[in-house]
């Protein structure tokens, strides 16, 4: 009986695999692959060629998309999943009835990992998608997230995300302004110190004071002889500041 069990554990045993490395040689296979796709658009527009319809059917989105939504699943609960579907959700903006394949991928998302940590680059992405999602259904993402994750970062990306969904379209309701304002208020005071904060902060002194019909803040330059000015000086006249500059 001994023997029998002693010859057992000396069985190959099957390994389990790993969804986390294999999630890596997928990623770095579709750069490779948009990297020769994009460089050769480039190069057929360069060669005074013009792009067609047949040619982004080549993007490579549409033969990595299954492959992301496949690893997904047999990665169901876990990081790898989670990683997976945000892949999956970057690349489908790109493709013709991607609308779908994101809505999935977003609640799949809340369906298992609302509690990870990992949702943070969720909620930053959210505001950018809900023009395939739709404003409601993203204010109520977002309000989700603001409301039930344990994770200060992904609150703060939440709040964040939320106060920009309600200042879209004009003329914005005072209800909502007033709900942005406080949102990012909030975020610079349980933020302070990280970027979410310094954003917000950036945010709350354009609405105070860059909005039309708002006193233009205070300029000190110099003019082209380096002679000092300031903008309040030319008050009461009309001014236009042209603002340029290279890329």
């Amino acid at each position: 009986m001994h023997l029998a069990l002693f010859a057992l554990a000396l069985l190959p045993q099957s390994s389990k695999p790993d969804l986390a490395s294999e999630l890596e040689k997928l990623q770095s296979s579709f750069r490779d692959a948009r990297k020769t796709y994009f460089a050769d658009l480039q190069k057929k527009e360069k060669d005074g060629g013009k792009l067609d319809a047949s040619d982004f059917a080549k993007n490579p989105a549409n033969d990595f998309l299954p492959q992301f939504e496949a690893l997904a699943k047999r990665a169901e609960g876990t990081e790898t999943e989670l990683k997976a579907l945000m892949a999956a959700i970057q690349m489908s903006f790109s493709l013709k009835g991607g609308d779908k394949h994101i809505t999935s991928a977003i609640d799949g998302i809340f369906e298992r990992h609302l509690q990870s940590a990992g949702m943070e680059p969720v909620a930053t992405m959210l505001p950018d998608v809900s023009w395939k999602l739709g404003e409601a259904p993203t204010e109520q993402r977002l309000r989700t997230l603001i409301e039930k994750s344990p994770h200060a970062n992904v609150r703060l990306a939440a709040k964040a995300g939320l106060a920009s969904v309600l200042e879209r379209g004009e003329p914005v309701s005072e209800k909502r302004a007033a709900e942005a304002k406080e949102l990012l208020l909030a975020v610079a005071k349980e933020g302070e110190g990280t970027p979410y904060a310094e954003r917000a902060k950036a945010r709350l002194f354009e609405m105070e004071n860059l909005r039309i019909g708002c006193v233009a803040p205070e300029i000190v330059a110099k003019d082209q002889d380096g002679a000092e000015f300031k903008l309040t000086s030319y008050r009461g006249t009309v001014v236009v500041l042209d603002f340029w500059g290279f890329w």
